[in-house]
């Protein structure tokens, strides 16, 4: 017996292998959950030459799929393919092979590996199971539920399922799970633009308009101004709010939309209104000097200037009740430090690819988390896609359906004479969960325009 210190499930000896100079010829790894970091570590450990990965439809990634050989898409019908099975194929000296057969509760991640506390078993590969993984090379095919008898009374069930080598899912569960979310960026008030704190809240309306003759904006705190230096507002007549309501669904994880609407409207639709600008902003602030900086702060002690002899001429408003004053000019040595520490934290952040994305797109679009198979007392996958349906039907009450899918589940539920009076968000799902081979295709290209399908 090995003790926790010396025994983990990337261990040598769960895995089969005979000695160090042993290779792992061929990897199979079948399971629902794989990430990146998983087969970064068991290349590390194990370098292994071939690499089969088999996941249930929805679950995948291109990430993930990038780092295997091949990749086999496994659909169980209504449910899924939750089974974590790995076959470890050894070459020896003198061209002899060892196989080791592992499964538990592990799955294909770090999480799974070396974070949870989980379970693996492992026994030299039966014989008897040759068949079962040979069937993965075909790019379709089926394998069969099994059950072993082995030694000792123990008793194996391998699940039974059919897969594919293309990753469109075959069930309304996986197409909801492959598909991606919604969510909106308030936009950062402060990068491309230099604040500066009042001495005093602006009094009037009359004051806040002396500021923006001089492009200078009063903050909704009052005892903030800021100097936009470089335009991000563009002029973009774009509605970038039509886009959403048209071909996303609400559900209680956020907006949805499928994965094939995502792909063909990402760079060209779903994104917030002048792009161009934003773009633009980012790689000038990026590739900004220190000689562009002064300019910049150049830029906003003359407006500043500007407007306190705006509030002087008044002569209801002295320039020093707001701005820091040396005799009748503003003191922009007051202001320098703080201004250039602001452009440096911009320069930072346009170079941040992660705030840039969002910056520019507005939006980010997280993919449906993976939790098929996994359920609480407070939520489940079903109630995710019950909660979509519901989404389509509370739509149809609307007089004129702008929603895509809502539209095409209604003209095709009224083409089979289907009662739409007494639909409610469980019943649709149920209808689409069971009638998904017959009609799946045709929802699966509601984003499409009219004269485009096929």
């Amino acid at each position: 017996m090995s003790d926790e210190s010396t025994t983990d499930l990337f261990d040598s000896r769960l895995w089969g292998r005979p000695d160090s100079k042993a290779v792992l010829e061929k990897l199979v790894v079948v399971g629902p959950y794989p990430s990146t970091d998983f087969f970064k570590s068991i290349k590390q450990r194990f370098a292994p030459r071939d690499v089969l990965l088999v996941v249930d439809e929805g679950g995948g990634s291109s990430a993930v799929e990038k780092m295997v050989d091949t990749v086999r898409y496994a659909c169980a019908g209504r449910g899924m393919v939750h089974a974590k099975i790995y076959l470890a194929q050894w070459k020896l000296g003198g061209g002899k092979r060892r196989r080791r057969l592992l499964w538990g509760s592990a799955n294909a991640s770090t999480n799974g590996f070396e974070r949870h506390a989980e379970t693996l078993s492992s026994i030299p590969m039966p014989p008897e199971l040759d068949d079962y993984f040979e069937a993965f090379k075909k790019p379709v095919g089926r394998v069969s539920r099994r059950l072993l008898e082995l030694d000792g009374g123990l008793r194996l069930v391998l699940p039974g399922f059919d897969f594919k080598s293309t990753s469109d899912p075959e069930s309304f569960e996986g197409w909801l799970q492959a598909g991606v979310l919604c969510h909106k960026y308030d936009a950062d008030q402060t990068f491309a633009r230099l604040s500066v704190k009042l001495h005093n809240p602006l009094p009037k309306a009359e004051a806040a308009q002396i500021l923006a003759d001089q492009a200078l904006t009063a903050a909704s705190e009052s005892e903030v101004m800021r100097y936009e230096y470089v335009g991000v507002t563009g002029n973009s007549k774009e509605d970038s709010a039509r886009w959403k309501p048209a071909y996303f669904v609400d559900s209680w994880l956020g907006h949805w939309t499928s994965a094939e609407c995502f792909a063909a409207k990402r760079r060209t639709t779903f994104r917030a209104k002048d792009v161009p600008a934003r773009r633009n902003a980012i790689a000038l602030i990026r590739a900004a000097s220190q000689s562009q900086h002064k300019k910049w702060f150049a830029k906003l002690t003359t407006s500043m200037q500007k407007a306190a002899d705006a509030f002087r001429k008044t002569k209801r408003h002295q320039p020093k009740k707001f701005f820091e004053m040396n005799g009748a000019r503003v003191n922009s040595a007051f202001y320098e430090d703080r201004a250039h520490k602001q452009l440096q934290l911009h320069r930072a952040q346009a170079n941040d690819p992660i705030f840039t994305e969002r910056f520019i797109d507005g939006y980010a679009f997280p993919p449906v988390p993976p939790f098929r198979g996994a359920s609480s007392a407070t939520y489940s996958f079903d109630d995710f896609a019950v909660s979509v349906c519901e989404s389509v039907v509370r739509l149809w009450t609307k007089g004129r359906v702008q929603n895509q899918l809502a539209q095409r589940v209604r003209d095709i539920l009224v083409d089979r004479d289907v009662d739409l009076t007494t639909m409610t968000g469980a019943r649709l799902q149920r209808y689409l969960s069971e009638n998904w081979g017959a009609l799946g295709d045709q929802v699966k290209t509601y984003w499409v325009a009219k004269k485009d399908r096929r």
